[in-house]
């Protein structure tokens, strides 16, 4: 980059595949790779409560609002919980009529492997 401008693409090895870069580029980024707006971006919609957050003794997930998974063949956004008794965060998928969840894990154990995988690339 030069001035602000690209001015020689693809000068290196990719570190992922581009489709992969462009589903997280257009869920992060407001502003397209020219300049000018991004038609795709999908910005995350997190429901958090920051007053309750600061009380609590863990940080809120890395991760929260940017997970998906599948729900009978649908793509859904995985939810962020509190879970009081445990004092810890949890990532949980819920069915399509929320009254039981798929799966939850620990948001921390999650949040950990993510950063494993993206400091080895």
């Amino acid at each position: 980059m030069l001035n602000g401008a690209i001015v020689l693409w693809d000068n290196h090895p990719p570190l992922i595949d581009q489709e992969t870069f462009f589903r997280t580029f257009n869920y992060l980024s407001k502003v397209g790779l020219t300049g000018d707006e991004n038609i795709h971006y999908v910005p995350t919609q997190q429901n958090a409560r920051p007053t309750l957050d600061e009380k609590r003794p863990v940080e809120r997930p890395l991760c929260a609002g940017m997970i998906v998974g599948q729900d009978a063949g649908v793509w859904r956004n995985v939810g962020c919980n509190w879970t009081a008794s445990l004092q810890h965060y949890t990532y949980v998928l819920w069915t399509k009529n929320s009254s039981e969840y798929q799966w939850g894990k620990k948001a921390s154990t999650i949040d950990a492997e993510i950063e494993r995988v993206v400091q080895q690339r």
